[in-house]
């Protein structure tokens, strides 16, 4: 019943609606954009253009009476009424907030629905809806393009109870909020849910980055829908607490072959202490008493390097306790990072006591089933048992629903393998830029594979931990994947086609830093340098097979170069930035060394053309040093006694250091 409602609900969304002219709002904080109280005029005299049968209207002889208001009647065609402001492009943050409600009809009647549009001025944007029910499809919101929206929305993760007295019953009208962040964040959210105790729905979308026009709907209902007292406004943002610079370094690792392929450890020290790597993936798979890749060659490239090292079974690899004997050398010099599942079971199956799986088994049980038992193992293990476990890469791929979308199966899952099972302390993802599902170059390319959200076009964390990319096994909300522990072995792009040196260079660059904003721990480029044993992997590398530099590798080594600190400041500081009219295509990181030094990282993802930005530092700093990673390590610009800097984004970073107060 409830999705035939919601088709009706959106039909209002084929209409079209008013657009504005192409001005760029800019306006103070307190300046709201949008303000309408519906007992101060009517529709026009307000600057909303209607369609349909809305009025002004005042319900008589009621208690708790919201006086005059916006209404759609009951029973009529659909309609819409259309609010236009100039154009307001990616603000640091935006609200909007309403009040709605019915004029009749029982107070849980699922059928009656209330819903409205943020739109830009082509007509895409979002709409959101609300139901007065008490289930997981009370309120729902979903993409609009042209207009027009799907009929299949996104859900709350949870059940919202949105039931509603009617303004005849004396309900009055519910109040709403809906909160947008620079970063796409988006927060959904009413004090009156759940009976008063309030409710929120979250997400991260970041496919419309400007609005100039809000949109209510009026849909062939059951009873009267009204709204009152709109107001858009551009909140005050608090001050963003600095991330230790440190913090970012230690998340940048990679993938490398080792002498049992080819590679000798001293080229391999080499090439790590110029990309200024902190981690490498590694594993007991190539390992022998007798080389050439010995517990030596780790334990050497640790000493050398000061990376650590993430410890796994590898490929098709079952052996736990020789997988614990050996991470325990890791651990006694320091040199151990984490312990990870097995790589990509699809690819290379497993057999486990006796039972395959994955690979081209009918079952993933016995993958599973390994899982299982090496967090059990490391878990108990006096020596490992603080280190994180992170879950085999690729389980999207599973066949037969085992559980291992999730990191410890949760009550009604629903699972083969019992509720409670744990698999792991971080999901574990090979999100490599380009897949044929986002084959080609386009802007926020790299934005978009850390994406953790539905949105994210690529084999990312939602078709591996959120609906499953093979078999559509339901795991974690679009909700909680924002949070979910995450951490990525192996992400990249060849050199090939439309990506060239300078593409990759940028794309690389950019996935670290985009990685790192969006919430992943760790993250390891493949390759280190390209790999001469095998077909199918050259061009990978930041280096040649020559061990010569590509672009890659000397745009990394400028920025951890100029960003290279070992300590953490006592208590990080804040810093009341902005970037005015911030594109979509430009994303900001603000890191703080161990000398208080603040390194705000701007970069811009767009493919053509450049957007000149003025990043406002919210007070005057005594100096600020402009560097570019891809013009090398010293600074491009150094300035004294400024409140902000300008700069000019397309493809690549900025790093500013600031002085500290």
């Amino acid at each position: 019943m409830h999705r035939e409602i919601a088709r009706r609900a959106i039909l209002c969304s084929l209409l079209v609606t008013i657009c504005l002219s192409g001005s760029i709002r800019t306006t103070s904080a307190a300046d709201p954009i949008c303000e309408s109280d519906f007992s101060k005029g009517t529709l026009t005299q307000l600057g909303w253009v209607a369609k349909g049968e809305w009025d002004t209207f005042t319900y008589p002889d009621v208690q708790n009476n919201p006086g005059a208001l916006a209404r759609f009647s009951a029973n009529k065609p659909d309609g819409t009424l259309t609010k236009s402001f100039a154009e307001i492009t990616n603000p640091k943050r935006l609200r909007l907030t309403l009040n709605y409600g019915w004029g009749w009809g029982d107070a849980g009647q699922p059928a009656d629905g209330v819903s409205w549009m943020l739109l830009d001025p082509r007509g895409n944007g979002y709409i959101f809806e609300v139901h007065r029910v008490k289930a997981t499809w009370a309120v729902q919101w979903a993409n609009v393009s042209n207009g027009v929206a799907p009929n299949d929305k996104h859900w709350a993760s949870e059940e919202i109870d949105a039931t509603h007295k009617a303004v005849r019953d004396g309900g009055g009208l519910s109040s709403i909020s809906i909160v947008r962040e620079s970063d796409g964040r988006w927060a959904f959210s009413s004090p009156d849910w759940n009976q008063g105790a309030g409710g929120q729905v979250s997400f991260t979308d970041t496919t419309t980055g400007s609005f100039s026009q809000i949109v209510l709907l009026g849909t062939r209902n059951f009873d009267d829908q009204l709204f009152n007292k709109i107001v858009l406004d551009l909140p005050p943002v608090a001050p963003t607490t600095a991330i230790p610079v440190t913090d970012f370094l230690d998340s940048i690792g990679v993938v490398t072959t080792f002498p049992d392929r080819g590679q000798p450890l001293d080229k391999t020290i080499e090439m790590i202490k110029y990309g200024g790597f902190r981690w490498v993936r590694g594993g007991i798979e190539g390992v022998t008493s007798d080389g050439p890749t010995t517990m030596q060659t780790f334990l050497d490239l640790h000493k050398q390097t000061d990376v650590r090292i993430s410890w796994g079974l590898v490929s098709g690899g079952t052996d736990v306790r020789r997988l614990i004997q050996t991470a325990r050398q890791l651990a006694a010099a320091n040199a151990l990072l984490a312990i990870e599942g097995n790589n990509e079971p699809n690819n290379w199956g497993v057999t486990y006591q006796g039972e395959q799986g994955g690979g081209r088994a009918p079952s993933w049980m016995a993958v599973a089933k390994l899982q299982r038992d090496l967090y059990e193992a490391i878990k108990n293990d006096p020596i490992l048992k603080n280190y994180p476990v992170w879950s085999i890469s690729e389980n999207g791929a599973a066949v037969d629903n085992v559980g291992l979308q999730f990191l410890t199966i949760p009550k009604g899952a629903r699972t083969l393998l019992p509720e409670g099972t744990r698999f792991a302390d971080f999901a574990n993802v090979h999100n490599y830029i380009y897949h044929p599902n986002s084959a080609g170059l386009d802007d926020n390319k790299t934005w978009n594979a850390a994406d953790p959200t539905p949105a994210c076009k690529i084999d990312g964390l939602f078709g591996n931990y959120g609906t499953t990319w093979a078999k559509h096994f339901h795991g974690y909300s679009s909700t909680e994947l924002l949070t979910l522990p995450r951490v990525t072995t192996e992400t990249g792009c060849t050199i090939g086609g439309p990506v060239t040196e300078e593409i990759q260079a940028l794309n690389l660059l950019s996935m670290y830093l985009d990685q790192f904003k969006r919430g992943w721990k760790h993250t390891a480029v493949y390759l280190l340098r390209d790999r001469t044993d095998e077909a199918d992997n050259q061009t990978f590398g930041f280096f040649k097979p020559d061990y010569s530099p590509r672009k890659a590798s000397l745009y990394l080594h400028a920025l951890t170069f100029i960003l290279q600190d070992r300590g953490r400041p006592s208590a990080p500081d804040q810093l009341s930035y902005s970037i005015p009219a911030q594109p979509s295509t430009v994303h900001d990181l603000l890191l703080q060394k161990s000398d208080g030094t603040f390194a705000l990282v701007v970069w811009g993802e767009k493919l053509q053309g450049s957007d000149d930005v003025t990043v406002e530092l919210g007070r005057k700093a005594s100096s600020v040093r402009v560097c570019d990673p891809t013009r090398g390590t010293e600074a491009v610009r150094s300035l004294n006694d400024v409140e902000s800097v300008r700069l000019t984004l397309s493809n690549h970073p900025f790093i500013l250091e600031v002085s500290a107060n």
